[in-house]
This record gives structure tokens, C-alpha cells and sequence, in this order.
């Protein structure tokens, strides 16, 4: 009698321990706790990042919002040498109007003739510094929820311990043209007119610069 009571007692146990680990996985697996997936080089293009510790986060084609390139280019008369600053942004429609969100450039792209390994070679993986009008490195520009502009060469300027750091790229071509999404990490101060300051951390984003001037 006293065997059988300690098998019976040993097979409850296992059930309740089995159960448990049921119960954790099924948890895990649960459609309504899937998690946030991760973001990659092939993710839509989009930007994550946390202003004075409130999250902002915009993705392309999704909720109005929209992307769109904006370079700057002085171009010269061949053999001299022409420049593009390249820049990508997002925007929201709002009737027939539309919101800048967040702009990113970077720059000095140099060229006498723009082909695909030198457009390339412009994004290396590896981390860029903030500069001014994005001359030598990279500039960001954060529209608040009143429209105003706050950006990273305003002000003082001062960005010590900001990074801005490309982790990934992949280069195509499309009906001719030539782009490049590149995956990248940053943080950053931002600045207005007056000098006031926000401090972005936690930036992750997947932008999409378009080769043509």
C-alpha cells in the first residue's frame, strides 16, 4: 500500500511539472504576446527613437506616414568635381497638406562621374560623425508635434557621446537608378533657434538614400 501511494505521488508530481512547462511555452508561442519583431536591412524603411525618454516611432506606408529623398547638389561642368549631400525623410499627409517628421542627411558625397562602387563605398559600416549641414558626416532634424524644428547642428551644437552608427546596407538597382538602404543605430542632441535642446537615445532606423542629383 505505501508503494503504491509513493508512485502515485511521484506521478502527480511529474504531471504538475509538466504542466508547467506546457503552460510556459504556450505563453510564449501565445499569437496575443508574439513580440516586437526584430528590425533588419529589409525591414520597410522607418525610425525609432526616444525624445527626452518619450518614445516616437514612424514607418513608411504606415498610419499617413510617408518617406521621401531630399538631396542637395552643387554640380560642376566635367573634369570638375560635383557634390550631393543625400537625405531622407518622413512626412505625414493631413488633408492635402503635409507634416515633416524627421530628416536625416548625409554628406559630402564627391564625384566627377557617379558610379555604383563609389556610391557604395559612401556608406561604409561603421560610425559617422554629426556635422554641420552635414558636411563631413551626418545631420538630423526632428519636427515636435507643433511643426517646429529641432536639429543636430543647431544651437551649440555640442554632441559629445552622441553616435550615429550604419550597421547594415544593400545596395540595388531600380528601373536605372541607383539606392541605398542602410540600417542604422544613433542618438544625438537636437537643438531649436533659440538654443533649447531634446535628447534623442534609443534611435534605430532603416533609411532608403536614392543616388541621383
Amino acid at each position: 500500500m505505501k508503494r503504491n501511494y509513493s508512485i502515485n505521488l511521484l506521478l502527480m508530481i511529474l504531471m504538475v511539472v509538466a504542466f508547467i512547462g506546457c503552460s510556459k511555452d504556450d505563453d510564449n508561442d501565445s499569437p496575443t504576446n508574439p513580440g516586437t519583431p526584430a528590425i533588419t536591412i529589409d525591414s520597410p524603411t522607418q525610425v525609432s527613437f526616444k525624445v527626452n525618454n518619450v518614445a516616437v516611432s514612424y514607418v513608411s506606408a504606415a498610419s499617413n506616414v510617408e518617406s521621401y529623398f531630399s538631396n542637395s547638389s552643387l554640380l560642376a561642368t566635367f573634369p570638375d568635381t560635383s557634390e550631393t549631400v543625400f537625405g531622407y525623410g518622413f512626412q505625414k499627409a493631413v488633408g492635402s497638406n503635409y507634416i515633416n517628421l524627421f530628416d536625416v542627411e548625409k554628406g559630402t558625397y564627391e564625384f566627377v562621374t557617379s558610379d555604383s562602387a563609389l556610391f557604395v563605398g559612401f556608406f561604409p559600416e561603421q560610425s559617422v560623425p554629426y556635422s554641420n549641414a552635414a558636411a563631413n558626416g551626418v545631420r538630423i532634424i526632428y519636427y515636435d508635434e507643433n511643426g517646429d524644428q529641432w536639429a543636430s547642428d543647431y544651437g551649440s551644437a555640442a554632441q559629445t557621446g552622441s553616435t550615429f552608427v550604419i550597421q547594415d546596407t544593400k545596395f540595388r538597382i531600380s528601373g536605372g537608378d541607383k539606392y541605398m538602404k542602410v540600417k542604422a543605430s544613433f542618438s544625438c542632441n537636437v537643438y531649436d533657434g533659440s538654443g533649447s535642446f531634446k535628447t534623442i537615445t534609443d534611435g534605430v532606423a532603416v533609411f532608403d538614400f536614392w543616388s541621383e542629383y
